[in-house]
């Protein structure tokens, strides 16, 4: 069955549905049903192939896939070791190594989108789950000025929700990075001690 929808209701219904994507971690089954079908066709009628559908698809696809994205607009004044001390300044308890922070890789790009998928393993993977787990999803992870930065800009929206994490390799040596209200970790990967906060309910970050 063909649904259509009047042109000037196409950006009443884009708003909506990203915003049920930005704050949901889950895509509601009735929107994916109905939802995407209903915009896809409408687009094509109203607008053709614009810069919205495409942005549209790529938000739809991502729930599709049970991930979540965030645009970040990066802002090079401000160095790691600033952003730390202010994503870190209410976090009981911080576990966070300056100098690993500040070696860790960046990125010359000043807009990015970033990918975020749910841990599916009651423990925290080790390093080649994880890495087989991007490349499963076509993703490299975010490098850790950007999640900083994206948790810095919206502490409220997101960190409070999403618990996040990033991974890196530098000189044979795999580093980790993760961000909650209740604790922060930026230091060697742990292969073996306890994780403190229950893995499950971290949203690993990355880009295309």
């Amino acid at each position: 069955m063909e649904i259509a929808i009047e042109g000037s209701q196409v950006k009443a219904i884009l708003v909506e549905l990203c915003t049920i994507l930005q704050k949901s971690p889950t895509f509601p089954q009735e929107l994916t049903l109905v939802g995407a079908q209903v915009l896809y066709q409408s687009f094509r009628k109203e607008m053709g192939s614009t810069k919205m559908e495409s942005t549209m698809r790529k938000y739809t696809d991502a729930a599709f896939q049970g991930m979540l994205i965030r645009y970040v607009t990066l802002d090079d004044s401000r160095n790691i070791k600033e952003l730390i001390k202010t994503i870190s300044s209410n976090c009981p308890e911080p576990l966070i190594v300056i100098d690993f922070a500040q070696e860790a890789p960046t990125t010359s790009k000043t807009e990015v989108d970033v990918y975020f998928f749910h841990c599916p393993y009651p423990f925290l993977p080790s390093k080649e789950k994880l890495e087989a787990d991007y490349k499963e999803r076509q993703l490299k992870p975010v490098d850790l000025y950007t999640l900083i930065t994206l948790n810095v800009l919206s502490p409220c929206l997101f960190l409070e929700n999403f618990n996040n994490a990033t991974y890196w390799a530098k000189d044979e040596e795999w580093y980790f990075a993760f961000f909650s209200k209740e604790y922060m970790y930026v230091n060697e990967y742990p292969d073996s001690d306890p994780w403190p906060t229950d893995p499950r309910k971290i949203w690993f970050a990355g880009i295309r």
